[in-house]
């Protein structure tokens, strides 16, 4: 995968000190700030005067204690294969706009963030397990408070991006499950796109062009050594065009199914 950009984004805490000194107009000058940068405060449409308290709760906030920079990852794509099948992942070779993956990770506790927008140029020949992209981010993770008496609090800052890793999945938790237990709280199932095998004799191939297109938001905790509990908060926006390859065999019936409402996730496989 080729970086496309990499930015910093600054966070709420670091606003609120560029507009605490400006009386009345600092609540409209953080919504602003936020806004231009496509972010919003906690609950900001449920709780009328959410801008001012904030800055109230911020203002003259200070560092305690350091806790260190600590290593998260995340998934950015998964080639799941039906079990003891094979499959493969073919990009299609055309403008690099299809074929990237946009992601927005800002910290907790009002930390800042990055993002970073990826051209994702690797194939992923067949194969007969399971597959996951995962990128890894640092974090830097410190307690604040505000004076003598206040409730410290957690500060969570995303300060870069780090390796990008392929790891195989051996066992996947998904992929095998049973097609009559999954959670259709959790899961979509597409049952227009299921194979039935139990009464075939031979091994089935189906190649599928498709342009996995969709948003996720996530919120990702981390442990801190035990000390506290750091976090992040993720946006993806991916767009890639290719085209899945994947080989089932004979004496089963398999259900493609993805996490509920991730549109652009290649799906696990359930069997009966």
């Amino acid at each position: 995968m080729k970086v496309v950009a990499d930015e910093p984004v600054v966070g709420v805490a670091d606003r609120v000190a560029a507009v605490a000194d400006l009386g009345d107009d600092a609540p409209d000058r953080l919504l602003e700030s936020l806004a231009t940068d496509g972010l919003s405060l906690p609950a900001e449409r449920g709780l009328p005067g959410i801008a001012r308290r904030v800055i109230d709760r911020l203002r003259g906030a200070r560092p305690v204690e350091e806790l260190g920079e600590v290593d998260a990852a995340f998934e950015i794509l998964g080639l799941h294969v039906p079990p003891a099948g094979r499959a493969a992942l073919h990009l299609a070779r055309s403008e690099s706009g299809d074929r990237q993956v946009s992601i927005k990770a800002i910290g907790s506790g009002f930390g800042g963030g990055r993002t970073l927008t990826l051209a994702v140029d690797e194939d992923i020949p067949e194969r007969n397990r399971c597959m996951v992209i995962r990128q890894h981010v640092t974090l830097a993770v410190r307690r604040f408070e505000r004076d003598a008496a206040g409730q410290p609090w957690i500060r969570t800052d995303v300060v870069a991006w780090s390796n990008r890793e392929f790891v195989g999945l051996d066992p996947c938790v998904h992929c095998g499950a049973s097609g009559d237990d999954l959670d259709p709280l959790e899961f979509d199932e597409d049952e227009a796109g299921a194979l039935d095998l139990r009464s075939y004799d031979a091994a089935v191939t189906r190649k599928s062009a498709m342009t996995l297109a969709g948003k996720r938001k996530a919120d990702i905790g981390v442990d801190v050594g035990g000390k506290a509990g750091a976090g992040f908060h993720l946006e993806q926006q991916t767009t890639i065009s290719c085209t899945a390859s994947y080989t089932f065999p004979a004496g089963r019936w398999f259900l493609p199914y993805r996490p509920a409402g991730d549109t652009a996730a290649l799906p696990y496989w359930a069997v009966r």
